[in-house]
């Protein structure tokens, strides 16, 4: 059987960094949550979690903290093995984010066509992300096939991940 794979945008990562130095907005808690669950999921084997090795290079500070925790939560998420599934840009990547814009008339920043393209090549059903221009994009990029969403929306966290703890927000 086929696992669920979804896309972990790089404002997901930096979000949770965010969080432990306490500069994340409150009205992203849940979000970081769900972020926080669905890596344990993929730890567990239950789901795959998929990112972008560009995403290590994005992953550099949390609100201009760099210190020694910010750079170990980076690490240790990104470059474990444990949590992720980091996915190689290859041409065929790069000429697919280009394609978004002359082929789909969809026109994001460089790194968000690599992010996107990154996703729809390794087949993820939802892509998430807290970045407002993909977010606001979401209707006109479901027509490729995936689904751009907060990480509160998601449909691919088990219910055995929802249970106990610290229970998820109505948002």
């Amino acid at each position: 059987m086929t696992k669920p794979k979804l896309y972990m945008d790089s404002t997901c990562f930096i979000d949770m960094a965010k969080n432990e130095v306490g500069t994340l907005p409150k009205t992203l808690d849940n979000d970081v949550w769900f972020c926080k669950k669905l890596l344990e999921a993929h730890r567990d084997g239950e789901i795959q979690v998929c990112t972008a090795i560009l995403t290590i290079a994005e992953c550099q500070h949390a609100d201009g903290f760099c210190d020694n925790g910010v750079q170990r939560l980076f690490k240790s998420i990104l470059t474990s093995g444990q949590f992720v599934f980091l996915i190689q840009d290859t041409i065929i990547i790069a000429d697919r984010a280009r394609k978004l814009r002359w082929t789909d008339n969809l026109a994001f920043k460089g790194a968000d066509s690599l992010h996107i393209a990154s996703a729809l090549d390794i087949g993820c059903s939802e892509f998430m992300t807290t970045d407002g221009d993909i977010l606001s994009r979401a209707k006109e990029v479901v027509k490729l096939g995936i689904r751009i969403i907060q990480p509160h929306e998601t449909s691919l966290l088990p219910g055995k991940y929802r249970q106990g703890g610290l229970l998820p927000q109505k948002v």
